[in-house]
């Protein structure tokens, strides 16, 4: 069980990593112990569109609420787009995620 918890870790902070080097790419919350999630939004891409647009580059995320509405109010937020790693992905993945991330916020214009 600890290698698996530390394989999700690793993949959750090198996606953290990645996606805040991405402008207009704002991760949400910094907790001191995560979860193999992270949260994030894309300047001026409605979290729905974002989910909808990384399901056409074949990544798939939870783009909504998360059942979390008190939560993400807090931290100025209604909803988030939420990638979840777990013991089957890989670094791999990561890339893939950011590629597309990086591309749709390059169609924007960004």
């Amino acid at each position: 069980m600890r290698s698996i918890e530390r394989h999700e870790h690793q993949l959750t902070e090198y996606a953290r990593e990645q996606l805040s080097q991405i402008s207009g790419v704002t991760l949400i919350g910094n907790p001191k112990r995560r979860v193999s999630v992270v949260s994030f939004v894309i300047d001026g891409i409605s979290v729905p569109e974002t989910g909808q647009l990384l399901d056409k580059e074949g990544i798939a995320v939870r783009a909504g609420h998360h059942c979390a509405q008190p939560a993400l109010r807090a931290l100025g937020y209604e909803m988030s787009v939420r990638p979840t790693f777990a013991i089957y992905n890989t670094k791999d993945d990561v890339d893939k995620l950011v590629v597309a991330v990086r591309k749709i916020v390059a169609s924007r214009g960004r």
